[in-house]
């Protein structure tokens, strides 16, 4: 829904009516871009870890269901159980309370982000006490954010954009465990044509892919030439990415997007 008037009771309303999202006039193309990319299919990606005491856990599910109906939630109850969840299920970003069984939220946070493979999960914590110690804290043990309940819709929706549009595309908020391979990624970037880096990692190797406007431009792993880049990283899966917007240098250079109509992937 969209309006010119800047009202945040009107805007609440219109989420209780059943309004997917609410847009203020003036209304910019990089913004309604990106909430189109986000709702039509980003969303459908995003798998968050919501770590809270059962009387609160249900509240702050609803809450995010406004925000991203198609969202994978994973519930843990406890401090333990949202360490062994992260590291099983990966997540792309997690809410936890402060107030944790067995561990607190903090400690929790702090274990998490020692672990290699989740040490770039953005946490959000959460707590009632409205201490500004407590809020360092939570940034000294590693919380990407710090949240004073009682939460609002519109909150949780600013911190997640504000999250989304620093980061990147296709359900990815920083490093994440990729379960796709590069050829749907690659398909995704170049249908949308979309302006920046694919950056790129299979276990210790990184390289990385330059779009502009629906082409390939250029690509480098190792010491290898651009062409020669590009073939390797094709072949790459199980990876880790993350893609940043912006405007590539190479954008003058000639289209790379022969070599991917020489793959099967690309012709189906």
């Amino acid at each position: 829904m969209i309006s010119n008037l800047p009202n945040p009771i009107l805007k609440q309303s219109a989420y209780q009516k059943g309004a997917t999202d609410f847009l203020f006039r003036p209304l910019h193309p990089q913004e309604l871009q990106f909430k189109l990319m986000w709702h039509l299919e980003i969303s459908q990606q995003i798998c968050i870890l919501l770590c809270s005491p059962p009387d609160k856990l249900e509240k702050l599910e609803d809450q995010i269901k406004i925000i991203l109906p198609n969202c994978i939630l994973i519930r843990a109850f406890t401090g333990n159980e949202a360490i062994e969840l992260s590291k099983k299920k990966h997540p792309h970003l997690i809410f936890m309370d402060v107030m944790m069984l067995e561990i607190s939220g903090l400690l929790a946070c702090k274990i998490i982000r020692s672990y290699q493979p989740t040490r770039s999960i953005p946490i959000f914590l959460i707590s009632n006490f409205k201490k500004e110690r407590l809020k360092q804290q939570a940034y000294e043990y590693g919380a990407t954010d710090f949240l004073f309940e009682p939460l609002s819709v519109e909150e949780i929706q600013s911190k997640l954009f504000s999250l989304l549009s620093a980061k990147s595309i296709y359900g990815t908020l920083h490093h994440s465990n990729c379960s796709k391979n590069i050829f749907s990624l690659i398909r995704f970037i170049l249908d949308k044509k979309l302006n920046g880096t694919l950056s790129l990692q299979k276990e210790e190797k990184k390289g990385k892919i330059f779009f502009h406007q629906g082409d390939i431009r250029h690509a480098e792993l190792d010491e290898l030439d651009s062409q020669s880049a590009l073939h390797q990283l094709l072949q790459w899966d199980n990876l880790e990415f993350e893609f940043q917007h912006h405007e590539v240098e190479w954008s003058r250079q000639p289209s790379l997007n022969h070599i991917l109509s020489e793959k099967d992937w690309y012709k189906n």
